[in-house]
């Protein structure tokens, strides 16, 4: 059985979170979320490590 790892520095993440750690919700944040998300549905990776990710 064979492991698929993945590793994503994603560009801008961190400015997609408030200063207390949540997730923003504007038109601009969401489209971007969704984008991340095609992105790691189709890599399909068991594991994936988000490069400087925010805390």
């Amino acid at each position: 059985m064979a492991i698929r790892l993945c590793s994503y520095n994603i560009e801008w993440f961190n400015h997609l979170f408030n200063a207390n750690n949540s997730l923003k919700t504007s038109q601009a944040a969401v489209k971007q979320l969704e984008a991340i998300h095609q992105v790691l549905a189709q890599v399909n990776a068991d594991l994936i490590g988000i490069v400087e990710a925010p805390n």
